[in-house]
């Protein structure tokens, strides 16, 4: 289903740009009639009324797909999120931690959904040689139906899994897919409602802002496998959800240092005023979304915005846009203001459009604050080090870039080389 809804939705863009440039050719047409054909007699004889009809038609096909293609890729991103979640409960038996869901789902996105190209990918790691490779082959097997559909293998299955998997046909990964894929019934029901726990899972450790590493794992494993097909067992695990996470460590004050070839400067996340937007940028930090991104924006005296792009020199252009997850809710209106050295999210004219592109204030800009009338752009981190490194950055030259139509792009390359959780 994932891969038939990324091919709908890129044949779908494809039909949209046919349709501007099939509106362009209208107009243009429009364009090239003289005076002389805009009188009423004279309209019918040059086949003005048919452009105009023909490009109104055209540009209203084109409005309703806009409207209607932006939705369908948060879906899409939504579903392979899905995905790789099922699948750290089928493989490992515990909720993703929300790095490793945002880095395989677009490891996912990367190859239209198809599962199966990036399963083995997903099974190989050290979390798995360190919790399950002294089980033998049937152990393995029985551990996946454990920890996936909460119950014992059928003889067959068990018999037919491990033969595959001794004879080298099948991955383990590559089984438990199957089994997901393959369930019915009272299974199909418990693999939903495990999903639903462990997506509630990833979302409260993250606004809780707790530890969720290898000492928690355990835990967090328990809490899924107390999950079946009855709608009581997940009342039940989200009711001990808060309980179980007091007992994690806390993550203590969240920072994220973004290192430059100009030096380190180093975010103070404001987790409590602004949670959606600190769990959504913590989610491209923990995924490595931005290593290698760098700040394609510069308007002195304003904004400093970076998040978007990564630098190829050997491209025909240079800034290459990278792929982002569903875009967030505004979160303006948290009483927090753009004032000097605050991080906000940058977004469209849709209040609801942020995703991955962030920017630097470098001015009290409270025009951009939340207020009547206008939705503001939603502040959710403070420069707390290296405003002398933000300053090196603003004080540099900008150009326009044409093949993207950008203008205010720093002369000079400007790149986040790595970004991580600090201490």
């Amino acid at each position: 289903m994932a891969l038939l809804m990324a091919r709908l939705v890129a044949r779908f863009i494809a039909r949209l740009i046919a349709e501007l440039l099939a509106v362009l050719d209208h107009f243009h047409a429009l364009k090239g009639k003289t005076l002389a054909c805009f009188s009423r007699r004279a309209m019918k004889r040059c086949g003005f009324k048919k452009q105009v009809y023909l490009m109104f038609k055209r540009l209203t096909f084109l409005l309703l797909g806009l409207m209607l293609a932006l939705p369908l890729q948060a879906q899409n991103a939504a579903a392979y999120r899905a995905q790789v979640q099922t699948m750290y409960v089928a493989y490992y038996g515990r909720p993703g931690d929300e790095g490793g869901i945002n880095y395989w789902a677009n490891q996912l996105a990367a190859v239209d959904g198809e599962l199966s190209e990036i399963i083995d990918g997903f099974g190989n790691s050290d979390e798995f040689r360190d919790r399950f490779a002294d089980l033998d082959s049937e152990s393995l097997v029985i551990n996946i139906y454990q920890q996936l559909l909460s119950r014992e293998p059928d003889t067959g299955g068990l018999t037919f899994y491990v033969e595959k998997y001794d004879a080298g046909e099948f991955s383990l990964a590559s089984i438990a897919l199957r089994i997901n894929d393959g369930a019915g019934n009272d299974d199909l029901a418990t693999i939903a409602n495990k999903l639903i726990v462990a997506n509630e899972f990833t979302k409260a450790y993250l606004i809780a802002n707790v530890q969720y590493a290898k000492n928690q794992i355990e835990d967090a494993k328990l809490l899924i496998a107390g999950v079946n097909s009855t709608s009581a067992s997940v009342t039940a695990a989200i009711d001990e959800l808060g309980f179980l996470l007091e007992t994690f460590p806390a993550g203590g004050a969240l920072r994220v240092r973004l290192e430059t070839p100009s030096g380190d400067i180093v975010f103070q996340m404001f987790s409590d005023e602004a949670p959606i937007t600190v769990a959504n940028f913590l989610s491209y930090v923990d995924a490595g979304f931005y290593d290698g991104t760098i700040f394609h924006r510069l308007i002195r005296g304003f904004v400093l915005q970076g998040g978007g792009f990564s630098y190829d020199a050997a491209a025909a252009c240079p800034l290459v846009q990278k792929t982002v997850m569903a875009p967030i809710v505004n979160e303006a209106s948290n009483g927090l203001s753009n004032q000097i050295y605050t991080v906000a999210m940058a977004r469209t004219s849709d209040p609801d459009s942020a995703t991955a592109q962030f920017f630097i204030n470098l001015n009290a800009n409270t025009n951009l604050d939340f207020r009547d009338g206008s939705a503001g752009y939603a502040v959710f981190a403070q420069v707390v080090e290296g405003q002398a490194v933000v300053n090196l950055l603003a004080a540099a030259s900008t150009v326009t870039l044409s093949c993207l139509g950008l203008s205010d792009v720093p002369q000079y390359v400007f790149e986040i080389t790595d970004a991580r959780r600090a201490p």
